[in-house]
């Protein structure tokens, strides 16, 4: 199986230059984004420069961050031929569609020499950590969820609706639901039988959805697919989304508010390791789609302590991944936040992940909603999936 390798103490070829002409690390102006006083965009100069293409032992080109920045794989996969990262202090980021780099976190150390290689005591694996269903805003019922994932070789699913658990009793309207009557009849021809609960209430059809704990007893499969019980923890500010996935959690983490995006974030961050050190329950928590609304800059993203991931792709149509004129993408704003973290703010490097942000189940034009599928792998030792998912990303 092909390796990626990643090569600690090579300087990145150019430095970042000020509009002044000085070689400096730069102020991280995510041009144009909210609470920003810049230029008008055809007048301001970039803040990086564009990135240098460079094709790497045979792969397709790589975009390389130009300064004391990360340079950045722009795709690898274990079917990728070996890739040499370089950057002068450790490569963060390869960008996969549905995604968790477990076995990273827990080996990068700065300085230091390291290959990951698919074989022996280590694997891939395929997951997504951001999904929805009918317990929220999604169209489709868990089980049918769980279902997909599985049937298409994924090796875990993390379910995250917003402010909820999959717990307790829940009836909802067979027809008046984002699934309505057609994904009730697809659900009780994949699952006949006694599995599908329904009753009468006042003449409205309903239909009971199933707990977390009904739908991992019918389909996890031990070492081979594994579902794990999460939350979107939904906040805001000033009516500006912000949002975190929290994986691996047994109670509701609610939205803490704030006074300011970063103190919203901050707070939220807080309460996840609090609650994690109070249960021993190894929770992991991470930004989603700051470019949602474009709510959060990364001037904001940088600053908080103890959040070291977020999503740099995320799968919904409407988040605005690849940002705009006046809004950096979220590749970019990767760049910012650890070039800042790292060279100014003596903080950690932040991760990026992908997700697929699963709403729309039943939608079949590629790119026209928030479909599942995007695929992406882990790596991670032969141990159970469980246990070095949640090691790993600590």
């Amino acid at each position: 199986m092909p390796a990626l390798r990643f090569v600690r103490n090579i300087t990145v070829a150019a430095d970042f230059q000020s509009q002044s002409g000085n070689s400096t690390v730069p102020e991280a102006t995510a041009t144009g984004q909210r609470k920003r006083s810049v230029q008008a965009p055809e007048e301001r100069q970039p803040v990086f420069a564009s990135p240098k293409l460079t094709t790497i032992e045979g792969t397709e080109p790589v975009a390389r961050a130009t300064g004391t920045g990360l340079p950045l794989l722009r795709s690898c996969s274990p079917g990728s031929p070996n890739v040499k990262a370089t950057g002068r202090s450790i490569v963060t980021g390869v960008r996969f569609s549905c995604f968790l780099l477990a076995f990273t976190c827990s080996a990068m150390t700065l300085g230091q020499d390291f290959e990951l290689r698919a074989g022996g005591n280590v694997r891939w694996l395929k997951g997504n950590m951001h999904t929805h269903s009918l317990w929220s805003d999604g169209d489709n019922y868990p089980e049918m969820i769980a279902a997909w994932y599985r049937e298409h070789g994924y090796q875990f699913l993390v379910y995250t609706d917003h402010n909820t658990l999959l717990q307790n009793e829940q009836w909802i309207d067979i027809d008046k639901n984002k699934g309505g009557r057609s994904a009730f009849e697809k659900l009780t021809t994949a699952l006949p039988g006694d599995w599908v609960q329904t009753r009468s209430v006042e003449n409205v059809a309903q239909v009971r959805l199933k707990t977390f704990d009904e739908v991992f007893e019918r389909f996890a499969v031990p070492q081979e697919f594994l579902l794990i019980q999460g939350e979107e923890i939904s906040d805001e500010f000033n009516k500006h989304p912000v949002h975190f996935c929290a994986m691996n959690t047994l109670e509701l983490l609610p939205p803490m508010k704030g006074d300011s995006i970063v103190d919203v974030m901050q707070r939220n961050i807080d309460a996840a390791i609090s609650r994690r050190e109070r249960t021993g329950v190894r929770t992991l928590v991470h930004l989603n789609h700051p470019n949602f609304g474009y709510a959060i800059t990364a001037e904001e993203l940088m600053q908080v302590v103890g959040e070291n991931f977020f999503e740099v792709y995320n799968g919904h149509p409407g988040v605005h991944n690849s940002g705009d004129e006046l809004h950096a993408s979220t590749e970019r704003m990767w760049d910012i936040i650890n070039t800042w973290r790292l060279a100014k703010l003596n903080l950690p490097v932040m991760y990026g992940l992908a997700a697929d942000d699963g709403h729309s189940y039943f939608e079949t034009t590629p790119g026209t909603a928030a479909q599942p599928g995007r695929k992406g792998q882990a790596c991670g030792p032969r141990r159970p999936i469980e246990t070095y998912l949640q090691e790993a990303l600590r």
